[in-house]
């Protein structure tokens, strides 16, 4: 089937059955899938853009605009996540440390 799928769009179909059989072809495809879960990829399809990961066919869209210059998300605020916690985050304790500790 994948032979005459390859034949039918132009493509050499017994010689891409041939390839994929052979073990260099087999050993890259390992190293291909471990970098991939390495950076972060959990399915497909996935895209990697800079550093930035875009998972399933429903984020088709959003790469769109990504790679348009008008992504959604405003960096500034997105960044606002990943720094340290605010205040009002940080929990307090609840004596005063010279009761009991």
């Amino acid at each position: 089937m994948v032979e005459r799928l390859g034949n039918e769009i132009g493509l050499a179909g017994a010689a891409l059955v041939a390839e994929a059989q052979q073990p260099e072809s087999k050993a890259r495809l390992r190293r291909q899938t471990d970098d991939a879960i390495a950076r972060g990829v959990f399915g497909v399809p996935s895209m990697e853009v800079g550093d930035e990961l875009f998972w399933g066919y429903d984020d088709f869209p959003y790469l769109e605009l990504f790679l348009a210059g008008k992504d959604p998300l405003d960096a500034t605020e997105w960044q606002k996540w990943f720094g340290a916690p605010r205040p009002s985050a940080v929990r307090r304790r609840f004596r005063p440390r010279d009761e009991g500790d």
